[in-house]
């Protein structure tokens, strides 16, 4: 019997990268509340893409950059890991999360995404590393 030929139906296009909050003092001084820190733009699934973090609320969210058509949905499924002093990811410090994102600017993500005290954990001269996993789901196509 021939091997049944494999493919995905659901991720068009991933992509892992770290983002560095340094200076954590200087931010959590310098945000005020409701304020955030964002990282540099990243593209993935023909999308444009960036990382919100919030010093107060320790939120971190998946922000959706790109213009949509009218009829447009881009459905994402993301993780955010924090990644210990070593560099190594941490199994205790691990969320994902799948959303659907209908408008430029719109956000999803954790609110409280790690505690302050245990933040301090993970914590290397005032600086730590989160390693965002995003993939893009690709929609089905009609005939």
């Amino acid at each position: 019997m021939a091997k049944p030929n494999r493919m995905s139906l659901t991720v068009g296009a991933r992509r892992v990268f770290d983002f560095k909050v340094e200076d954590y003092s200087l931010a959590r001084t310098m945000a005020g509340v409701g304020e955030s820190f964002q990282s540099d733009t990243f593209s993935v699934g023909g999308y444009d893409w960036a990382v919100r973090f919030s010093p107060w609320s320790s939120s971190l969210n998946l922000v959706l950059l790109s213009e949509l058509q009218a009829i447009e949905r881009v459905g994402a499924k993301f993780a955010f890991t924090l990644l210990d002093k070593s560099g190594k990811p941490s199994a205790a410090v691990r969320k994902k999360k799948c959303s659907e994102f209908l408008l430029k600017g719109q956000e999803h993500g954790f609110y409280g995404f790690v505690s302050r005290a245990d933040l301090g954990k993970y914590m290397r001269r005032d600086c730590f590393v989160v390693r965002c996993s995003v993939s893009v789901l690709r929609r089905p196509t009609r005939r």
